[in-house]
């Protein structure tokens, strides 16, 4: 599209491109850098439940939300990445109910920490229970660490609070 005899006109086509490439080029590492276990080893498993969050809310996704209140303490490194991978698939089991809001909320107390995830689904009648009951997988891992899970769900609201011991 560049016309040599409007050469005002292509340099600012010539920019425009520029921008768009490296505007293009930032969102795709953005999108496509993922944590891994040493990365929640060295930070902890709030950062990365945080850090999963942000890149939903950048892919525009749903909104979301993260709080954290109390004194800040660290678990085992093992007990960490087991939390964190907890997390991250109920992130990921709650997205497929298409939600339109996802809050995290991390409360640290002197003994315990309690995880709250609230979401806002878009699809009618589905009852956030029976995406956590049928997950075999995610229940072990919950026993494994000695957690609690109490759920609550009405249609189009689910709430899921785990209580882990320090």
């Amino acid at each position: 599209t560049i016309n040599l005899e409007k050469i005002n006109e292509s340099q600012l086509k010539i920019t425009n491109s520029r921008k768009l490439i490296g505007k293009a080029i930032h969102d795709l590492r953005y999108i496509t850098k993922q944590l891994g276990p040493g990365d929640i080893i060295k930070k902890g498993f709030a950062f990365g439940i945080e850090y999963e969050l942000q890149r939903i809310k950048y892919s525009k996704s749903c909104e979301t939300t993260f709080c954290l209140s109390g004194t800040f303490f660290r678990l085992s490194n093992e007990r960490e990445l087991l939390v964190f991978n907890i997390l991250q698939e109920l992130v990921v089991d709650i997205l497929l109910l298409q939600v339109s809001k996802l809050i995290a909320k991390l409360r640290y107390s002197a003994e315990e920490i309690d995880v709250k995830i609230i979401h806002k689904n878009k699809i009618a009648g589905f009852l956030t229970k029976d995406l956590i009951n049928g997950n075999i997988k995610l229940n072990n891992r919950l026993k494994l660490i000695g957690a609690k899970l109490n759920i609550e769900s009405s249609h189009g609201i689910g709430k899921i609070l785990i209580t882990i011991k320090k």
